[in-house]
This record gives structure tokens, C-alpha cells and sequence, in this order.
């Protein structure tokens, strides 16, 4: 039988199958064919294709037009940026921030003339916020708290990356403005020349790349840490995302090929595993490692195996992936059965055979902690538990949760009233009550 899978967007393919086959096993062949991570089928009648069963089962015929839905995945974590605090977006575009202890207390005095906020990024000590596409910083003054320098050139504003010690700004126009610390890409005067054209912008904790229109990428910061990526620059071409650990940068190219550059152990050389990696969809990365979802629903990893670089004794179980998800010290996969597959650091990790792991539409990490978003609004957490591996006293709020999302120690989650809910490390950013009554009303979560 011949079916067509077609996206939301008019993109269609044909796919030959059996009528036995297993409809997630089809989907996967879908999945390969469209270059783009699936969660889902929808038969010709507007039914949820059941993924455990048959076509025939489900009732699918030759001929038939299928809609598959694709995953809607968050923006890779930095793990390197050191984000001690926890930020709250208002209805009304006012910022709430709170936590930060490890970051100096000047994290937490947000400006008061800062209003009608589109996007807020942090660092280990200081906070950039845009809005009206400019930028408003403060914090720690060396680490980019203080913009003075480049005020002037920080208009028109569409986003801001920040590496641990240092920012960068995308203006619509495609330059770049940097400020901070000039060892952590806060000064990119020796290839500014170049930074033109730019639509995106990652970073490690030393160091930025800037992929730009025509796919090229250029890169600056500390040259041993991922800012010097000349030993493959005539491979970074075609240039689609860039994902970042600590020390090392991976790109992904057009053509599903991952190349690799940086501190060679800390995921930087991908040499054992560079035979496989093609048909790459996603990639993310611990502070060590990297960990690469394919077309197929498997997945790969390298780097520093403490740390997720390497996750043989559990591919096995590594099928049918929709999600990689990354705390600073280990990887957490999800399936689109729900279930969860984890590696890396041991406190990190948890049991296959934990039953509450089970219909999980989503995840989300602090640097020790995994935090999972499960189909009927309830949160299962793990982990370190002064990190947010445990909402002990908060579990039974954590109902009704739309939105989950973590800092290096912390974690909050947004309730389908506009209400957060805080746990995690109390001085960064897991006691929320010293602005508990500010916490009404919210449409995003930052940190």
C-alpha cells in the first residue's frame, strides 16, 4: 500500500507499507523521508493513529492521506551560562525576577523604567532583557551588566545569546553587538568584519558562533574552547543550527551531517562516532557531551561518558525517539510511547521500570535535576535533590502545568491559571515567596 504523510505546512511524501506494519514503525519511515522530528499521526477522518497497533488495525487503506504532527521542541539549554535565577513574564509585560544567590543579589533589582519585555537571557551575574528591540542589562558590570559601551548600537534588537561571562545581540539587520568579558566572546573586533548577514547566534562558556545566511559560520571567543574552528571550517557549510557544550560547539548541517569542534574530550572531536552520524535531526549537549537524535529514532552520543558521551548500555532502548533533553551532567530521551530513557551521571539518571515515567508530553532540566511534563498536567521529578530532583512540599501543587522550566538549581512551572510554582536550591531561585505576590497573571518563564 502507498500512503501519503503530509505536514501542517503542505509538505508531502509517499511512503510504501504494509498493512501489519506498526504505525510508529511507519512513522519512523515518514519521520526519514520529511527530514523533521514526528510525534504523531492523524488519520484521513481526523482520528489519533494508536502507534502500538497496526495500519491495518487503525484502519488504514491504501491511498490514504495522513497528517503527521511535528515536534515542537524548547531551544537547546546552556548548561555553561550559569543562569542562577529565575524569571517570570507578566500579562502585561513586566519581568519578575527572583533567586540568584550564587550571582550577586544586583541579579534580582530588575530596572524600574524595564517594561513591555519580549526576551530575557542570563549569564552566571547579569541579565539582558529586550524590549522594543532594545536592550536593558544589569547585574555584575565585568560580565555584561554594564552596557554602556554599546548602548548606542543596541537597537532594533530580534535576540540575545550569552555565554557564561559575556553577551551577544542579533540585530534585524544581521550584525552583532558584543559586550562583557572580552576571554568569553564579550569582544568580537577581530572578526567583526565578518559578522554580517548573521541569523543565529550560540554559545559556550567561552566562546560564540554566528551561523549566517549562506550557512557559513564564524566563530570567536577563547580559540581552545570553541571559539577557533578553523581545523573544519570548510566543512561548516550549509550550516542549519549550532549546539553548544561547555567547551566545544556542534553544528548541523542541511545535509544531516553533525561536525564537531573544541576540547576534543569534552565532545569536540566526534571521530568514534562520525561513520553513523548523518541524518541527524536534533543535537543536544551536557556540559561534556553531545547526543544526536537521527531520522530513524535512534540516537548517538560522544564526548566525556560521565557526562552522557556515551549511551551503548542503554541504546537498546533507544527507539522511536521524539525529544532529547539535557541536564549539565546527563541526557534524558523521550519516546512517543511517553516513556523516558536516561544516561549519563548516576544521580541523574532513573529506573525503567518506574511506572510513574509513563505519558510524558515533555521535559525539562536544571544542571543536576530532570523535571518531566506528564499528559495530564502532573510533573514527575529526579535527580539531585538540592537541585530540583524533588519538589517534596510543592508536589501537590503541581497540577494543571503548561510550561516547566529550569535554572542551574531550580525550577519553576507555570500553572494553567497564570499561577508558578517554585522548587529547588531556596536562595537561586526555588523559594519564590519573597515575590509570591507578584506571580499572578504569567504568560512565560525564563532563566
Amino acid at each position: 500500500m502507498l500512503l501519503h504523510f503530509a505536514l501542517m505546512s503542505g509538505q508531502e511524501v509517499a511512503v510504501e507499507a504494509l498493512p501489519e506494519d506498526i504505525v510508529d514503525d511507519v512513522l519512523n519511515r515518514a519521520q526519514d523521508a520529511l527530514n523533521v522530528v514526528l510525534v504523531s499521526m492523524i488519520s484521513s477522518s481526523g482520528a489519533l493513529l494508536n502507534l502500538t497497533r497496526s495500519l491495518e488495525d487503525e484502519g488504514v487503506q491504501d491511498g490514504d492521506r495522513l497528517i503527521v504532527v511535528v515536534d515542537k521542541s524548547d531551544p537547546p539549554r546552556q548548561w555553561h551560562s550559569n543562569s542562577f535565577i529565575l524569571a517570570a513574564l507578566k500579562k502585561d509585560g513586566q519581568l519578575v525576577v527572583w533567586g540568584g544567590e550564587a550571582a550577586g543579589a544586583s541579579c534580582c533589582a530588575v530596572p524600574e523604567d524595564l517594561n513591555s519585555v519580549e526576551f530575557v537571557c542570563a549569564n552566571s551575574g547579569a541579565i539582558a532583557a529586550v524590549t522594543d528591540g532594545r536592550v536593558i542589562t544589569w547585574g555584575e558590570a565585568n560580565l555584561g551588566g554594564d552596557s554602556a559601551a554599546v548602548r548606542h548600537q543596541l537597537v532594533d534588537v530580534c535576540s540575545v545569546c550569552s555565554s557564561a561571562y559575556a553577551f551577544a545581540a542579533l540585530k534585524h539587520d544581521g550584525s552583532v553587538v558584543c559586550w562583557g568579558d572580552s576571554n568569553a566572546g564579550g569582544d568580537s573586533t577581530a572578526v567583526q568584519e565578518q559578522l554580517h548577514s548573521v541569523r543565529q547566534i550560540s554559545a559556550a562558556t567561552w566562546a560564540f558562533a554566528a551561523i549566517k545566511g549562506d550557512g557559513s559560520v564564524v566563530t570567536w571567543g577563547n580559540d581552545r574552547k570553541g571559539g577557533d574552528s578553523s581545523s573544519v571550517q570548510d566543512q561548516l557549510m550549509n550550516v542549519k543550527s549550532i549546539c553548544a557544550s561547555s567547551w566545544a560547539f556542534a553544528a548541523l548541517r542541511a545535509d544531516g551531517r553533525a561536525i564537531t569542534w573544541g576540547v576534543a574530550n569534552k565532545g569536540g572531536d566526534s571521530r568514534s562516532v562520525q561513520e553513523h552520524l548523518h541524518n541527524v535531526l536534533q543535537l543536544r549537549a551536557t556540559s561534556w557531551a553531545f547526543a544526536a537524535l537521527k531520522s530513524d529514532g535512534t540516537v548517538l552520543s560522544w564526548g566525556d561518558p560521565e557526562s552522557g558521551g556515551d549511551c551503548r548500555k542503554v541504546q537498546h532502548r533507544l527507539t522511536s525517539v521524539c525529544q532529547l533533553c539535557a541536564c549539565a551532567e546527563a541526557f534524558a530521551a523521550l519516546t512517543r510511547l511517553g516513556q523516558v530513557v536516561t544516561w549519563g551521571h548516576v544521580l541523574c539518571q532513573r529506573s525503567s521500570s518506574d511506572g510513574s515515567l509513563n505519558d510524558v508530553q515533555r521535559m525539562s532540566a536544571s544542571s543536576r535535576a530532570f523535571a518531566a511534563l506528564k499528559k495530564d498536567g502532573t510533573v514527575v521529578t529526579w535527580g539531585d535533590r538540592q537541585k530540583g530532583g524533588s519538589s517534596g512540599t510543592m508536589e501537590p501543587e503541581l497540577v494543571d502545568i503548561h510550561q516547566i522550566c529550569g535554572s542551574s538549581w531550580a525550577f519553576a512551572a507555570l500553572r494553567g491559571d497564570g499561577q508558578v510554582i517554585t522548587w529547588g536550591d531556596p536562595r537561586n531561585g526555588g523559594d519564590s515567596s519573597a515575590v509570591s505576590h507578584c506571580l499572578s497573571d504569567i504568560v512565560d518563564l525564563f532563566a
